[in-house]
């Protein structure tokens, strides 16, 4: 009995620590998660990615984990909050969700409520 208790443990354990401690990341989807079904993500959620493009009040981030190149996909993200925009190159975490509008290319925008330069 002592071995099936134990056995049990190590199974209900295992996956906990493979899914659960996923380290920095936790719950922060990147920009290539979105990419190709951002409507997927539904209510607020949090983005991780690099400055790439900056204007008044709306910025661009790209996924850092790939190279900078003409092709890397821009997520267009609008912020209306008093914080000034982080700089080109700042690594950040939007937290927000999908706005009604779209881009020229018809990708949704995400509207940014709050964020983190990491």
């Amino acid at each position: 009995m002592k071995k099936i208790i134990t056995i049990f443990a190590i199974l209900l354990v295992v996956p906990v620590l493979f899914l659960g401690c996923n380290g920095d990341n936790d719950g922060v989807l990147s920009v290539s998660d979105v990419q190709h079904d951002p409507l997927a993500f539904t209510g607020e959620i949090t983005i991780g990615g690099r400055v790439d493009e900056r204007s008044q009040n709306s910025f661009g981030i790209v996924d850092p984990a790939i190279r900078a190149c003409c092709d890397a996909f821009l997520l267009i993200v609008r912020y209306d909050g008093d914080t000034p925009i982080p700089a080109i190159g700042a690594n950040v975490r939007l937290t927000g969700s999908w706005l009604d509008e779209r881009t020229n290319d018809g990708f949704p925008i995400f509207g940014v409520t709050s964020f983190v330069v990491r």
